[in-house]
């Protein structure tokens, strides 16, 4: 399967799940938040979910944290990469490849 690199804007309830399901699905996933503290909690809560759900926690693994927007994005694939949505505030940010 080929995968992508995906960014993920929030780590908080809806951010930490949208990289869960990218990571499970064999993608990796990097994720910003500016809260130092909700991006660090993103492994175990993702850990936690996938064993809830009985799915192997190797895919939190494929999760990579950053404390900036800028690098989590240079993370992600820029052939593909095309939206990005953070739900925090309603910000929707679009990035078009080059």
């Amino acid at each position: 399967m080929d995968t992508e690199r995906v960014a993920v804007v929030g780590a908080g309830l809806m951010g930490h799940g949208i990289a869960q399901v990218f990571a499970v699905n064999g993608h990796a996933v990097a994720i910003h938040d500016p809260f130092p503290d909700v991006l660090a909690r993103v492994p175990e809560r993702v850990r936690a979910n996938l064993r809830t759900l009985g799915l192997s926690e190797t895919a939190a693994e494929r999760i990579s944290l950053h404390s900036t927007l800028e690098d989590a994005v240079k993370q992600a694939d820029k052939q593909t990469l095309t939206l990005l949505v953070k739900r925090g505030n309603a910000k929707l940010f679009i990035v078009i490849p080059k």
